[in-house]
């Protein structure tokens, strides 16, 4: 009797950790959660709570986006070190593209540099890193002739500002602008385009002609450069525009970049709730007015279609309209007699979505509009994102919930939608307006620009717009150079 107690006791414990872990929301799903969160929280002034928030989510799934993420609120709190311990963790191991690559290394490089604006220490790697994405570019032989320029430029400018300063004040040898010069030559020279580019190599070769026609100079044993050599120079303003990320969202702005679009509309139960508890307006009724307009004004010769979301899991969607295959009128007549009910079958309707797509290879999109998140089946929503991402289709979500704290599960898993398809994920603000919520800041690597200011310092000062997270330092008329 007591051996089958102990054995019906071991069989209900495997049973209950097997349901137990059949019931679990997915790790990628719930790492995107705790991403969620922490961006809201960075938004709220909470950096702590983002940061653990953060790091819950690196243990779950360790996405670069959200090492990214991490190292910017320390780079925002001033903590220069801790953000570049965590950049230089990224990790290629998911890209396959060699220029991406290549491209991922060269931002850690810029984005490092701009650290060293509160930790002039950083410069020296900064470098390193700038040199290990040419060297990687050499291997994987990337012909990008914009992200070589770009790379070059940076060498050029990182290798002069690593010069250790003498008694306070920089001292640079003149060799280093010499080999600043070949790099700029050759930055040049790959993108002519490259106006940062032009701008220093006008800087350095100023330097180089002008003072070493300097009486003094040709009698110093060693060749440095000294600050006071750089405030008797003129350099003339640099003209070159520093790219500023867009600000203004239009959803219609973005389907017209399509060829083919696809609607997936909630028809779910919970879509008869009020948008905001003072309005009139259902979150079904919004959907039905937004969806509408945009089958209106986007450009006419891109091919619609929709499928609904809703009804029983098992049940086929009450609609399903290939793209191009009905006229706007019906389309608009089928949004406009749509009824909310049953459940959410997201990951099902999404795969089905795909195959609404004619077979041409061309620019195609899905508008998800809906307030829930999938509640067939333990599929984690992130990887059926991604494995639409690998058709090339994106999808374009947005969600009738609210931006705010109680909301953050299910806008969390629409942001990683749009995330992983490289689409755009929209929310209603509560002050009744919309906006489009990229949750991950861009790795763009731009061009480094140096300043005569810059140089008087010996320490690189960032140009990435007031916005940014890194601590912007606006030029200076005096700078003293001692005695």
């Amino acid at each position: 009797m007591i051996k089958v107690t102990f054995y019906f006791a071991v069989f209900i414990s495997v049973l209950f950790v097997s349901v137990s872990k059949e019931n679990q929301t997915p790790d990628e799903d719930r790492a995107k959660v705790f991403h969620y969160k922490a961006i809201q929280n960075i938004e709220r002034g909470k950096d702590r709570s983002a940061i653990k928030l953060l790091k819950k989510a690196i243990q779950l799934d360790r996405e670069n986006q959200y090492i990214i993420d991490l190292a910017n609120v320390y780079a925002r709190t001033e903590k220069p070190r801790e953000a570049y311990k965590w950049v230089s963790v990224l990790h290629d191991r998911d890209i396959n593209n060699a220029y991406e690559k290549v491209e991922l290394k060269a931002w850690q490089g810029y984005y490092t540099m701009n650290l060293s604006v509160s930790d002039p220490a950083l410069m020296r790697e900064a470098y390193e890193i700038f040199q290990m994405a040419r060297h990687m570019s050499i291997t994987y032989e990337v012909d990008s002739l914009e992200l070589l320029s770009i790379i070059y430029n940076n060498i050029a400018v990182s290798g002069i500002f690593y010069q250790t300063p003498s008694e306070g004040y920089p001292v640079i040898h003149m060799n280093d602008y010499r080999r600043a010069r070949e790099k700029l030559d050759t930055a040049v020279m790959y993108n002519p385009a490259n106006c940062p580019a032009q701008y220093n190599l006008q800087v350095v070769r100023k330097i180089i002609s002008e003072i070493e026609e300097k009486e003094d100079f040709k009698k110093r044993v060693v060749k440095n450069v000294y600050c006071q050599d750089i405030a008797s120079l003129q350099f003339d303003s640099m003209r070159c525009k520093i790219p500023r990320p867009p600000l203004k969202f239009d959803i219609v702005k973005y389907l017209n970049r399509e060829k083919e679009v696809v609607f997936v509309l909630d028809i779910s139960g919970s879509m008869e709730t009020k948008v905001r508890p003072n309005s009139d307006t259902t979150r079904f009724k919004l959907m039905q007015k937004l969806v509408s307009e945009a089958i209106n004004e986007v450009d006419s010769n891109i091919l619609l279609g929709l499928i609904t979301l809703g009804g029983d899991c098992r049940m086929e969607p009450m609609r399903i309209i290939p793209a191009g295959s009905a006229p706007r009128e019906d389309l608009l007549e089928i949004v406009n007699n749509l009824h909310p009910a049953g459940a959410t079958p997201l990951n099902t309707r999404l795969r089905q979505a795909i195959n609404l797509f004619t077979d041409k290879k061309r620019d195609k999109a899905i508008l998800l509009c809906s307030d829930g998140n999938n509640s067939c089946g333990r599929e984690s929503t992130c990887a059926v994102a991604s494995s639409i991402a690998q058709t090339g289709v994106k999808v374009h979500a947005f969600s009738l919930l609210l931006d705010r704290e109680e909301n953050d599960q299910v806008n969390a898993i629409y942001d990683c939608i749009a995330k992983a398809t490289k689409g755009q994920f929209i929310v209603p603000e509560p002050d009744s307006s919309y906006q489009s919520n990229i949750m991950f800041i861009a790795q763009e690597v731009l061009p480094l620009v140096l300043t005569q200011e810059d140089l008087l310092r010996g320490s690189f000062t960032s140009l990435v717009p007031r916005d940014s997270i890194f601590r912007y330092v606006p030029e200076s008329s005096e700078i003293s150079c001692g005695n």
